[in-house]
């Protein structure tokens, strides 16, 4: 056998081995990663929020809804208020800066409604239902 007969053989060998081993790789891992979750009374939260209401007559009242941006350095450019099928937004055109507290007031609202809270901002959305109780 002559030299370059014993190296194209010897690639080959080479070849095949590498062709049929594996790249001693993986597919997939696990990694156990731990969370701490806070939970905060409304008018504490992040997005602080506070309800009051006045005059109950009839099974109506008047809603009050106060919105407080308690972060530190986010800004909502949307935050929107909705009472049944009626709804007004609270941020202005500089949005809600942390630190900023709008109210709105809904009059005539029906003692069990609903009141749904979203507002968004860069890389945030916060959202909240709650019932208006009259009691």
């Amino acid at each position: 056998m002559n030299v370059r007969t014993l190296l194209v053989v010897c690639g080959a060998i080479a070849m095949v081995v590498a062709l049929t081993t594996g790249t001693s790789g993986f597919s997939s891992a696990t990694a156990d990663r731990s969370v701490t979750v806070s939970v905060a009374e409304d008018d504490t939260a992040l997005l602080g929020v506070e309800r009051s209401l006045s005059g109950v007559t009839n099974g109506t009242t008047n809603l009050t809804v106060a919105v407080t941006n308690q972060f530190s350095d986010t800004s909502f450019t949307n935050v929107e208020v909705r009472v049944g099928d009626r709804s007004t937004s609270l941020a202005t055109t500089t949005g809600l800066t942390p630190g900023d507290r709008e109210t709105v007031t809904f009059t005539s609202v029906s003692c069990d409604e609903t009141i749904r809270l979203t507002a968004t901002g860069p890389a945030v959305t916060v959202t909240l239902t709650r019932s208006v109780s009259c009691q």
